[in-house]
This record gives C-alpha cells, structure tokens and sequence, in this order.
C-alpha cells in the first residue's frame, strides 16, 4: 500500500510547500472570515448575487479548515482520511466551478435584460445554489460508489480521485468529469465573460454620450463596478485551477507520452488551493460598499 510510504520529493521541497500552504492558510481563514462578517454585517450585501458569493465563502472557508497545513514528508492519516479529504476538496471545486458559472451567467443577464433583473429573487437564488450542490454532489459521490475512487496523487501527500490508474472504470468517469466539471462550465465562463467584456466597453461610451438622470447612470455604474469584480474572481479562480486540470488530463489520457513528475504533479495541487482565498481578497477589495463596513 502506497499509505505510510514516504514522498518521492525531496524533504527541504515539501517544506517549502508546507510553509506556502501555511500562509495559504491564514490569509484564506482570516479574508473567508473577514467576508463572512461583512455579509453579516450589512444587510444591503445581501442582493441575490451576494448570496451565492456568501454560498462560496462558505465552502472556501470549510475547504481552508479541511486542508490543514501539514508538515508531514507522507500520508500518515490513512486511506479513510484521504478518502474524506480528497471527497470535501473535490465537492467545493465542483460547486466553485458551477457557482461561479451561475454567477457569471447572472451578470451577463441583469446586464443585457435589467428589466428581468426582478426574476433573480433570493428563493431563485438559493434554488440555483442547491442545484450546484447536488450536481456536484453526483460526481463527488460517484467514486464512493464504484465509478473511479479516491487516492493518493503522486506525490503521496495529498489525495484525490484517481489520475494515473488506465482501467477503464477510471478512464470513462475521468473523461465524463472533464467535459462537465471543467470543459462546460469553462466554455460557458469564458463565453458569458467575454459578452461581459463588449458590454463593459459600450457601457463606458453609452455612459459619456447618455442623457440619462443621474439616478440612472449611478445604477450603471454601480452594475458595472460589481461586473468588473465578479470578472476578476472568476478569471482568478480559472487560473488557479486550470494548471491542476492540464496535469490531470495528461496523466489520465497522455501519460505515455509526457511524463508528470511527483513534483510537477504537486504543484499545480497546491496553486488551486489558492482558489480558496482569491475570491474574498477580489471581492473585498472591489467593493466600495465591503471596503466601507470594514
């Protein structure tokens, strides 16, 4: 059993990594926390939007505490705990994924229809929230039934569903994730943002050339400004994930022709941790009306 075994990195390279996942750590507890307190703290943030922000918070913050910084050179807290861990981490990266692809979505919408923006209430909200809990939960419960499982990665520290096994019962539920997990929730990111984009830039010239009251143009720009944060979080988040997809994908279909070292398997592990903290820190500091109650 690869349970117990000691890593193939090296001892001073795992360090490393830990004292980064250490101040990972901090700074994903204490802005999740932070964001956390600002929501409670302002009812006017409670807008249906906020609410799956609030959502994702959430599962940051659940996902910060279930990945405690670890100084460990192997896997010492055997197969049932990674089986846990790697469950919790993968549910919170599915239901990021399809959060901020509801969110997304919402944006570009509230946008090119703001007079349906009345249909996006808080019942609809928590509806859709659910909805991406449930999706997420049928592909995070699915190795726990015989459709792949959980695993240690090849660094033999952190766990996850299985990459490198070539049956077929993994192959097939690997592929089936790739396509619903990532390349569809990403197609429809990068589609809706790039709308975004365009209608950011109209809005500008719309803004300059507009005879609108001011009550208007001030709705405007308070849409624009939100937009232009929810921009920068979902951008973030598919850069911190998307070097971890890359390398799951070459070790479950292209492995025999590229080689994915123990270390070239952890970091990109570990860069999508970031995906924990980056949302509050964006959304903090993007947000004349957060940046006010802090």
């Amino acid at each position: 059993s690869k349970y117990g075994q000691p890593s193939p990195i090296e001892c001073y390279k795992l360090n490393i990594v830990s004292l980064f996942c250490t101040i990972l750590f901090v700074c994903s507890f204490s802005f999740n926390s932070i964001l956390l307190w600002v929501f409670y703290k302002s009812k006017e943030l409670r807008s249906p939007l906020n609410i799956i922000m609030i959502a994702l918070t959430i599962l940051n913050l659940i996902g910060t505490i279930t990945e405690l910084p670890t100084y460990f050179t192997r896997w010492i807290f055997g197969k049932l705990i990674c089986t846990v861990t790697g469950f919790v981490m993968y549910f919170i990266g599915c239901s990021s994924i399809y959060l901020l692809t509801a969110i997304s979505f919402e944006r570009w919408y509230v946008i090119v229809e703001p007079f349906k923006q009345r249909y996006f209430t808080i019942k609809v909200t928590l509806v859709i929230i659910t909805g991406c809990c449930l999706f997420s939960s049928i592909w995070c419960i699915a190795p726990l039934l015989g459709w792949s499982h959980y695993s240690l990665e090849l660094s033999l520290v952190t766990c996850s569903v299985e990459w490198e096994e070539k049956s077929f019962n993994v192959l097939s539920y690997n592929l089936v994730i790739f396509g619903f997990v990532y390349l569809i929730p990403l197609t429809i990111l990068i589609y809706t943002n790039i709308k975004l984009i365009v209608i950011i830039k109209s809005l500008n010239r719309f803004l300059k050339s507009s005879k609108q009251t001011y009550l208007a143009k001030k709705r405007i720009m308070k849409e624009r400004k939100l937009t232009i944060s929810i921009l920068f979080i979902i951008i973030g988040f598919m850069i911190s994930w998307t070097p971890y997809a890359i390398v799951c994908l070459i070790s479950s279909f292209f492995s025999d022709y590229i080689r994915i070292t123990p270390l070239m398997s952890l970091i990109p592990s570990i860069f999508a941790k970031t995906s924990l903290v980056w949302p509050s820190i964006l959304y903090l500091f993007s947000n004349n009306q957060a940046r006010l109650v802090i």
